[in-house]
């Protein structure tokens, strides 16, 4: 559909990574269109584990905010 409709952009997404490393709560901070916004976040949800964050040697969760950027070619 993205491609039908010439969408681009960069779609910035936040999400948690977890003390065990896995991503969670991802959301759209500012996005482009609903079928890129749904890409990115199945793209993030989907990316293999992590590394945890660390707070005097025990693992922590972080809060990361990430562009996805999608280009027509």
């Amino acid at each position: 559909i993205a491609i039908e409709n010439g969408d681009q952009g960069r779609v910035m997404v936040t999400f948690v990574v977890g003390p065990d490393g896995k991503i969670g709560n991802v959301k759209v901070v500012k996005g482009v269109s609903e079928a890129l916004d749904a890409e990115a976040v199945r793209v993030v949800s989907q990316s293999p584990d992590w590394t945890p964050g660390k707070i005097d040697g025990k693992n922590v969760s972080v809060t990361y905010t990430f562009p996805v950027i999608f280009t027509l070619k």
